[in-house]
Parts: structure tokens; sequence; C-alpha cells
């Protein structure tokens, strides 16, 4: 494993190395150094068909590709990428692979993961200077179009397959309203949410009757609202399994956010769900429930 290694003042700027015998660990920590004396923070390994390794991305229908971020700090961008047959180069001026404007959705280049022989799996970054606990990723199927041009797409859910080195789209889901339980709503967005989850007098929301087409596992997403500056956390239980999960600050509570946990649903309509708050602490004010159909 190869890792950023450095100060809190970002003055090290090292590439840490540490060995397992298993991806899973446990890892030996052997040090860190700067690679022929250059300074490295962000970074990413290719491994070359021929064996060489290197501090790069990756190789695709005989044409190499490097992904980078412009140099803004923490915040993201528009990012870009240029191509070359030879590492050597020539390289190929830079160019945008997402949406102009779009700052990458909100994102800044971390790793290609090489998929198949037309798609990557682009995973960026979503810093938070000033939260680093809030940072998150996004994953997002990146793809070719040709040999030298490769594009991103904002998808909100997408479904890899990793036998076949495929993807396909999100099935369509079916949204359950929050306000269909007895709890207190409050206003979100022109319409209501349920607050008032957890805290001192321990408020549940409730909803039954959700339905599956299948008995499977798969990924439930809550749209809620979270006006306060930092996380809310909530136990979430889907048919008597809990988890906890946390809920990130929205802008000024009143926009939707989502976020997603794994559960296991049953075929039918007996599906159930729960949230209150985690450790007597209130949770978000949830709009809607939203599982896949099928």
């Amino acid at each position: 494993m190869y890792l950023h290694i450095d100060s809190s003042n970002y003055g090290e700027a090292k590439v840490g190395v540490a060995v397992s015998n298993t991806v899973c660990g446990k890892y030996e920590y052997r040090g860190s150094f700067q690679p022929l004396g250059f300074q490295s923070r962000d970074m990413g390994l290719f491994k070359d068909d021929d064996g060489s390794a290197y501090l790069l991305t990756e190789d695709t229908n005989g044409y190499y590709f490097m992904f980078g971020s412009h140099l803004t700090g923490w915040d993201p961008n528009d990012n870009v990428y240029s191509y070359a047959t030879s590492l050597s180069g020539p390289w190929s001026s830079w160019a945008n692979f997402a949406d102009s404007g779009s700052n990458t959705y909100s994102s800044q280049t971390s790793y290609i993961l090489p998929w198949n022989a037309t798609t990557a799996i682009y995973m960026g970054d979503r810093w938070h200077s000033t939260n680093l606990k809030r940072s998150t990723y996004i994953w997002l199927p990146l793809e070719l179009s040709g040999t030298t041009s490769v594009w991103l797409r904002n998808r909100e859910s997408w479904v890899p397959d990793v036998a076949s080195r495929r993807w396909s789209a999100a099935p369509s889901e079916s949204a359950y309203e929050a306000e269909a339980g007895p709890c207190p709503t409050v206003l979100l967005h022109g319409g209501t949410a349920v607050g008032y989850i957890g805290g001192s007098s321990g408020g549940t929301l409730r909803l039954s009757g959700l339905s599956s087409g299948a008995t499977s596992r798969a990924t439930l997403k809550v749209r809620y609202a979270n006006g306060d500056s930092g996380e809310r956390y909530g136990s979430v239980n889907v048919n008597g399994v809990s988890q906890s999960i946390a809920f990130l600050p929205t802008s000024s509570g009143q926009s939707a956010g989502t976020s997603a946990v794994h559960v296991n649903l049953n075929s039918g309509s007996g599906n159930t769900f729960q949230i209150t708050g985690l450790n007597g602490q209130y949770g978000p004010d949830v709009d809607r429930v939203l599982i896949p159909a099928s």
C-alpha cells in the first residue's frame, strides 16, 4: 500500500509504504520518502503491461491517460485529462471530461480504476477542509468513446456487475413519504418532512408496507434535511436489523440531502423501516425513503 504521508502543515510531502500478505491486512509500515527527492502529495499508482509501476494512472487500448485537478486547494474544479501513446509523450492538450462548470460534480480526481475496454470507474474526493470527517467519495462510470475521448456523466445511482465487468442504470425506485408516519412534520422545500426524531423525547419514525420485487440485498436511501452546522446521526432499522448512519448538513436545512444504507429486503409489501436519533441526539428531518422497486 502506497499512501500520502505528511505533517499538519503539509511540509513533509512524502510517500509512505506498508506491506501485507493480504489486502485486508495486517499491514507492516516500512517508512516514508520523497520519490527521487521530489515532493509528493496527492497520488495514484499505475502498473504497465510490462510489469513496470509508476505514480500515474491507467493504460487503455494502447493509450495512456492522465487525469488531474487544477490547483484550487481543497475546493473542487473542472478536472482535466490528457493522453499519449508513450509515457514520454507527446501528451495531448488538457481537456475537461465532465460538464463544464460542474466542478467535476463537486469532486477532485483521486483514482481511475480500470473496468473494461470501454469503461473505467472514476473515484473522486469530496473534501471538506473545515471538517475532514465529512469528506466523502463519488464513484461514477468513466466512458471511453473511440480511443482517446472520455466522458463522465453525473448519476445518483448505478449498478456495477463485478463478474461481467459491466454496469447498468439503477432500477426504478419506490418512494415512501415520511409524513405517512405518526410524527410531527416540519416544512421542507415547499413540502413537509418529519422532524423531532430522537432528542429528549426519543421521537421515532416508523413506516410499514414497503414493497420490494425480490428478496435481496439493496440500497435504501433516506432523503432528509439537517440545518445544523455539524452532522446528525440516526439509528436506522429495516426488517429488525439496525445500523447507524450519518446525515451531513444541508443548505439552511431547506434542501434535501441523501444518505444511503445497505439493507436486506423481503419480496412483497411486508418490509418495515424505522429511524430514531443516536445516543439521545436529534436525528435528521426525514422527507422520504426510497427503495429499489425490483
